[in-house]
């Protein structure tokens, strides 16, 4: 049996750590340890616990069984104790200085960041930093406390990640008033023909880019592939070539650039949108009033726009 006496319960939140980045060096920055230390202090966890707790895969750690049985209770433990010497403070935006740090998915900006901008424009020193999910993996930003949130497509992996759907979608075709396939009716063979303008999806190309599916490849002809889907519309503007968007991302842009939505007849791949944090952030009254905000934020603006929608047909 474990003496209890002999237990550093520092090791305890050395353990939660690097459990939860799975990557001791990661785990070693958040706890503001540096390399050594943090190696010497996993190295005596494992000699008082009699298990490797972390083996070596890929560029990080993986949990041994063992580490994963106790995983939970030491968490719960850590979280227990926190509560226990005090609760924090409830989050006041009007007094805070707090910076949260964002990655949303291009066609979610104007969604959220409007509503989230007036949430906090005349409230004491809060901000709010946007990170490209271009060049920034989302799973890895969470781990290692890079960001706070993201707003994006259901991650592939989930673990101590938190995901809250805010809403479905499709893609639709995007073309310019004019368009020869809009001749006596949208002629769906036609734009299917036409060269696409789509997100550049290819691997490698874009960070988090595995997450977005369009579904059913039209048209192998892909004439121009973007790295933002905010450059779709002017192209698609100036040119006889098809865009492929979400549908409400064109219905939020396709009066400004003079634009026709088409419903492909068999509709492309659906997907969802998601409000994903870590885990450890789930009882921070901080991150409570920014999870608030977004949500809030995408209601109303989905329900505006499927409003005018309504009011268009």
């Amino acid at each position: 049996m474990l003496n209890m006496r002999s237990l550093d319960l520092n090791l305890l939140v050395v353990f939660e750590s690097i459990y939860s980045a799975g990557n001791i060096s990661h785990a070693a920055r958040q706890l503001d340890m540096s390399q050594p230390a943090m190696s010497n202090a996993l190295a005596r966890l494992r000699k008082q616990l009699d298990d490797q707790l972390f083996v070596r895969a890929g560029n990080g750690v993986v949990p041994t069984p063992k580490a994963d049985a106790i995983a939970g209770p030491i968490r719960d433990a850590i979280q227990s104790i926190q509560r226990t010497l005090g609760a924090p403070l409830a989050f006041d935006p009007a007094t805070s200085e707090h910076n949260f740090r964002l990655i949303c998915a291009d066609p979610m900006e104007p969604l959220v960041m409007p509503q989230l901008a007036r949430a906090i424009q005349g409230e004491g020193s809060v901000s709010i930093t946007l990170l490209p999910p271009q060049t920034v993996q989302i799973e890895e930003a969470l781990y290692k406390g890079d960001i706070d949130a993201a707003i994006f497509i259901r991650p592939a992996h989930e673990r101590d990640i938190v995901c809250d759907r805010l809403f479905g979608f499709s893609q639709v075709f995007l073309v310019r008033e004019g368009h020869p396939a809009l001749a006596g009716g949208p002629d769906i063979a036609a734009l299917k023909a036409c060269g696409q303008v789509i997100l550049n999806l290819r691997a490698g190309a874009l960070a988090n880019s595995e997450k977005v599916k369009l579904g059913e490849r039209v048209n192998a002809r892909h004439v121009c592939l973007v790295n933002r889907i905010g450059s779709i519309p002017p192209i698609v503007a100036g040119s006889d070539l098809v865009g492929i968007v979400p549908d409400f991302y064109a219905r939020m842009i396709a009066k400004q650039y003079g634009l026709r939505i088409v419903q492909p007849k068999r509709p492309l791949e659906g997907q969802q949108m998601f409000l994903i944090w870590h885990q450890k952030f789930v009882d921070d009254p901080a991150h409570i009033w920014l999870r608030e905000v977004i949500q809030a934020s995408v209601q109303t603006a989905i329900a505006g726009i499927q409003r005018q929608s309504q009011e268009g047909q």
